[in-house]
């Protein structure tokens, strides 16, 4: 029988949910990304019940006047939750948004779409882990951010720099162990994982410590756990650069537009070499790393986002020497990837991905020459990592021996994601056949229908 059971398929709204989850705009002023916005904040129920031997308890979330429940510590929220009265549930949903670092606002937004859309029994609790509780009032690790995010934009990062990070924000992105989340909920519950992209880094340890009574876990777009960083980063940037190539020659088709003349590597080289630039509208100078950050976060959706990237690079390599350039988005794509705002401040958004990030692919990468823009600015964000110990991997025998023991398992990839681990790479890293879903992108492949009834049916104790 199944164990944890939806009332409806729900394919169309699922893929509207999804949307919201990796949504970002390309439009907008030049400050992009603008200024954080509060975290939701703890408002204590009328009997909130006491501190349990873990220092958790359960309580009410307030963010955007949308009240959640969550469970809380001495840091702030550590998890949202809903579902049946607290501890009561029989069946409790994880699931993991991925990032690492992704914000509480819009998990609270993502849980309660995903609960209207698939409806869970009255049994079943439906968890979110935070990541990001420890920083949020950290002003120490604000302005080291600020600092390493602008060295990363200049490409001037110095080891003071890197050292002084890692001192005020190594525990910036400190989730709590999911049993202990799954504790308070559901104690004894059948459990179910659902996570995306950076959810299989998390899924991989949470399988070494161990979830009791794990039913089945489900990984869409996932990054793969077992490459070293060095690896990882390359291919990142060589398979975007080719999507965002792909693209682009489909785009222009037989176009003899300015910005269709070279292809789009050479479109690339040219701005880089010209850089900095005088952007209208813009407080601080385009660099090299911006240019190849703002191509890294078009492999995100290339088909769409490739028409302004080329348009822009187009701008920029036939600037003149001393007039400003107006630009279309890749300034704006550049800062949001960065999370730079104001003049040059830059969100513990990115100290929780960095500091979530690190510790799962241990040391820093090779000096090994960069071979793209894209791979540069990789480099250059995560030089930082070189301080974390090495992460845990998928290919040891005792992390086997815990994936082999879950019975239900379902890994969905698209045959064209930049990000995210190819079909051959799943295979050796979890032993499971994946579901390839032909798109462009990075977990764009979770809002097709296909995939979203795959889901449905997992959540259902189905195959998938």
């Amino acid at each position: 029988m199944p164990s944890s059971r939806l009332s409806v398929p729900v394919v169309a709204v699922l893929a509207c949910l999804l949307l919201v989850f990796w949504g970002w705009t390309t439009a907008g002023s030049e400050e992009a990304f603008g200024e954080p916005q509060a975290a939701p904040t703890s408002v204590p129920e009328t009997a909130v019940d006491s501190d349990g031997p873990t220092g958790l308890r359960r309580d009410t979330c307030e963010t955007r006047g949308i009240s959640t429940g969550c469970l809380v510590d001495e840091t702030g929220p550590r998890s949202l939750w809903t579902g049946p009265a607290a501890g009561t549930a029989d069946h409790v949903i994880v699931l993991d948004f991925g990032g690492p670092g992704f914000a509480m606002a819009s998990a609270a937004d993502a849980l309660a779409t995903f609960v209207a859309a698939f409806q869970p029994d009255a049994n079943t609790a439906v968890l979110v882990p935070l990541d990001t509780a420890a920083s949020q009032s950290n002003e120490a690790c604000r302005e080291a951010t600020s600092i390493l995010g602008t060295a990363i934009r200049r490409d001037h990062i110095d080891q003071a720099v890197m050292r002084q990070w890692r001192e005020d924000c190594r525990s910036a992105n400190d989730a709590r162990p999911l049993s202990e989340l799954i504790d308070l909920v559901g104690p004894g519950a059948e459990v179910r994982f659902v996570g995306w992209s950076f959810a299989s880094a998390r899924l991989d340890q949470a399988l070494n410590d161990g979830i009791p009574n794990l039913a089945g876990w489900a990984l869409v777009s996932p990054i793969p756990v077992s490459m070293s960083l060095e690896d990882l980063l390359r291919s990142r940037a060589d398979r975007s650069m080719r999507e965002l190539d792909t693209a682009h020659r489909t785009g222009c088709g037989d176009s003899d537009e300015d910005q269709c003349v070279a292809d789009l590597t050479a479109l690339i080289e040219r701005a880089v070499a010209g850089a900095p630039y005088d952007v209208v509208g813009r407080s601080v100078p385009l660099t090299a790393n911006d240019i190849g950050s703002a191509a890294y976060g078009a492999a995100y959706e290339p088909t769409v986002n490739v028409a302004w990237l080329a348009a822009d690079l187009h701008r920029l390599a036939t600037a003149g020497a001393d007039q400003p350039v107006a630009l279309a988005a890749l300034d704006s794509v550049a800062d949001t990837i960065m999370r730079r705002y104001g003049t040059d401040q830059h969100a513990t958004d990115l100290a929780h991905y960095l500091s979530g990030f690190c510790p799962a692919f241990g040391a820093g990468p090779a000096t090994e020459a960069p071979e793209s823009a894209i791979e540069a600015f990789l480099v250059d964000l995560h030089a930082v990592c070189a301080g974390f110990s090495t992460g845990s991997s998928s290919d040891t025998a005792g992390d086997r021996a815990a994936i082999d023991a879950v019975a239900q398992r379902c890994v969905l990839v698209g045959d064209a994601d930049p990000l995210a681990a190819s079909a051959d790479t799943v295979w050796d890293e979890w032993g499971v056949v994946p579901i390839e879903v032909s798109v462009s992108g990075h977990g764009l492949s979770v809002g097709r229908p296909e995939v979203a009834a795959s889901l449905a049916a997992f959540l259902r104790g189905e195959p998938c």
